[in-house]
């Protein structure tokens, strides 16, 4: 049920998260973080703010992000400003 809510409208997302608190009510601290904060814009397409065209645009990890911080380590000395290592 908590997959589905990646995949929903969000017409129909709030009464899928009804569903899951009214069958697991262990896990309304855990639903509550992720949908009423701003983590569930992030987790969720159907509470995102973001336009979907540009939302589809966006690579699905973080890996050339990541690859970009070994790149900076590797480029400057140790115990430098990061003014000094740009």
């Amino acid at each position: 049920m908590t997959l589905k809510l990646l995949k929903i409208n969000f017409e129909d997302f709030f009464e899928q998260v009804g569903e899951i608190q009214e069958n697991w009510p262990n896990s309304m601290t855990w639903l509550e973080w992720w949908v009423y904060t701003d983590a569930g814009k992030i987790l969720f397409p159907a509470l995102s703010t973001m336009d979907e065209g540009l939302y589809k645009k966006l690579p699905g990890s973080t890996n050339a992000q990541e690859s970009m911080h070994s790149q900076y380590y590797m480029c400057g000395a140790t115990n430098q400003s990061i003014i000094t290592g740009i």
